[in-house]
């Protein structure tokens, strides 16, 4: 596939792998926001969002050891590609996490096509701060409640919701302090985060649950480890519970894309509106199988790595 064909998506996480590939390789991934997440952010009260000018339909994502190697990617990040114009080109939730607790860095790049200008939003994570937003991802799929979209009080769906969302912000001030970052209530010690956290009445109920989940999903993965970096495409199927994992070298990125496009339209046939709904697939890049499985544990269905980091600390 010649380089003016790819998606410009795929230009991206080609541009990304090159940029940070000096600060150690860090893992990477890409997707498209699937349809209902389009949907509902456009019908999200008091927002006036557009098709056309959203950010964050196609997007890339890098995790990096810790906060010193978050600043080098970023600047990676910023010296390679080209960044949306005006005051949302960057916004760095790491300093100033939003009201749910969530650390991030977003970027959003400005990438040509073949008519047009697109934008693919970067995120750019640690390990600890990725590992809070898989918790909360998978604790929100156990208990069917989204945990991911900012809301007030009087929008929660369910009085344990509220119990979730205080446990989750207590636990990211614990990982953002311990990562250097500033917690969100000037003042709070390490001692204090912890102590709300494992006061928790739901802790030991969401630990639990979590943990028995862990062998409910039937994974199809590649016939031999690898301790070497490659291109995983992960597609899941939530409604019967099965995840596909093949594996690409990275001179394979054209032909992991190209079997991206091809699952993708694929999920969307019409099967039945549940099967539709509940498929998801991602395109990663780790170092390797192990490291895949601690950076995107709700993919490769292996949660065990998950509960043991939240283990050392809880």
């Amino acid at each position: 596939m010649e380089e003016a064909a790819r998606p410009p998506d795929g230009r991206v996480l080609q541009a990304l792998l090159g940029a940070t590939e000096a600060i150690g390789a860090p893992s990477l991934s890409f997707r498209l926001k699937r349809m209902e997440s389009i949907i509902g952010k456009i019908k999200r009260p008091g927002k006036h969002y557009q098709l056309g000018t959203m950010d964050d339909i196609g997007g890339c994502r890098v995790i990096v050891d810790d906060m010193p190697q978050l600043e080098e990617a970023v600047w990676a990040i910023r010296s390679t590609l080209r960044l949306k114009e005006g005051d949302g080109a960057m916004k760095d939730y790491t300093r100033r996490p939003r009201e749910s607790g969530y650390r991030s860095c977003h970027l959003v790049t400005m990438n040509r096509g073949d008519d047009r200008d697109y934008r693919v939003e970067v995120q750019v994570r640690t390990k600890l701060q990725h590992l809070w937003a898989t918790a909360i991802e998978a604790v929100g799929s156990v208990y069917g409640i989204d945990l991911k979209t900012e809301k007030a009080p009087e929008e929660y769906c369910d009085p344990l919701e509220g119990d979730l969302r205080a446990l989750f912000a207590s636990l990211a001030d614990v990982l953002a302090i311990e990562e250097g970052c500033p917690p969100s209530m000037p003042g709070t010690t390490m001692e204090a985060a912890l102590a709300k956290t494992r006061g928790s009445a739901i802790l030991g109920r969401v630990l639990s649950d979590l943990s028995n989940v862990k062998d409910g999903v039937f994974v199809e993965g590649p016939s031999t480890d690898s301790d070497s970096p490659g291109l995983y495409l992960m597609e899941f199927r939530r409604g019967i519970q099965y995840l596909s994992i093949s594996r690409y070298d990275r001179d394979g990125i054209d032909d992991a894309f190209e079997k991206y496009d091809r699952s993708d339209v694929e999920a969307r046939l019409p099967f039945t509106e549940d099967d539709r709904e509940e498929s998801d697939t991602v395109l990663a890049y780790a170092r390797s199988e192990e490291e895949l499985a601690l950076v995107y544990p709700n993919y490769s269905a292996k949660v065990e790595p998950l509960l043991q980091e939240l283990g050392k600390r809880l």
